[in-house]
């Protein structure tokens, strides 16, 4: 997303270290902010970290991360279905093979 051109605001985000990623569905991994800001959008939100490190209810912040992951599948499958739907040769069980690897 380019606002330069409209506005004097460019996208920055503070690097970050995260560790034990892959246990992210067990809310274990670890976030350590290094205070460096960068240019650019983040690959990724770390929102949850923050709230947890805020000291937010952990049961909140577990079903935003749950709410959060229906939301994506959502529109994943959304995504697959439009790209479906613009392809001359609709195949309805392909469609139906990506969408269940989801």
């Amino acid at each position: 997303l380019d606002t330069s051109k409209i506005l004097p605001i460019h996208m920055v985000y503070m690097e970050c270290l995260v560790t034990d990623e892959l246990h992210e569905t067990n809310n274990q991994s670890r976030i350590t902010f290094l205070y460096q800001v960068k240019n650019g959008m983040c690959p990724k939100s770390y929102g949850f970290h923050v709230a947890r490190l805020a000291g937010m209810n952990e049961k909140i912040v577990t079903r935003a991360i749950e709410m959060a992951k229906i939301m994506e599948r959502t529109s994943l499958i959304n995504e697959l279905i439009q790209a479906q739907k613009n392809k001359k040769d609709f195949n309805l069980i392909s469609l139906c093979k990506q969408i269940s690897h989801l």
